[in-house]
């Protein structure tokens, strides 16, 4: 999926200052190699490729590399984080639409609905912003873009 769900985000047509962080749990299928292709490929947004090693204790391979991902980006002081999976293509205005259709004081978005278009999943409309102080407290506020 990939091959499809990366350069759909490293085309975006996006005004403002945004990259990508793709977090590679050093699988056998290649991933950072592959990745690293399709941004030469493509060009676009800059790719950064992070590796956060072995899970520690108590935490599962998906959240711990939620976890590092937002991490390293978090260093950078970024206005919004957009949190997708590698199965997910995106439409090339989606990041531009899902910024204009924030919330006030919402700063965290992640695909909430999927739809199957034969060849992997879209994000759709739906879409959960979060504001800054959720990550805390577990709440959240429903935007449809």
């Amino acid at each position: 999926m990939l091959p499809v769900s990366l350069p759909s985000l490293l085309v975006q047509d996006y005004p403002g200052d945004a990259r990508i962080i793709l977090v590679d749990d050093c699988s056998s299928d290649g991933t950072g190699r592959l990745a690293r292709e399709l941004a030469a490929r493509y060009g676009g947004l800059p790719l950064t490729v992070v590796t956060p090693g072995e899970p520690e204790r108590g935490w599962t391979g998906k959240l711990w590399a939620l976890r590092h991902g937002i991490a390293v980006a978090r260093r950078e002081k970024p206005d919004f984080l957009l949190l997708t999976d590698a199965d997910i293509a995106h439409e090339p205005d989606s990041l531009r639409d899902l910024v204009a259709a924030k919330p006030p004081r919402a700063r965290t978005a992640s695909t909430w609905c999927r739809r199957w278009r034969g060849f992997g999943w879209r994000a759709s409309g739906s879409v959960w912003w979060c504001p800054p102080s959720s990550t805390s407290s577990g709440s959240s506020t429903r935007s449809a873009g």
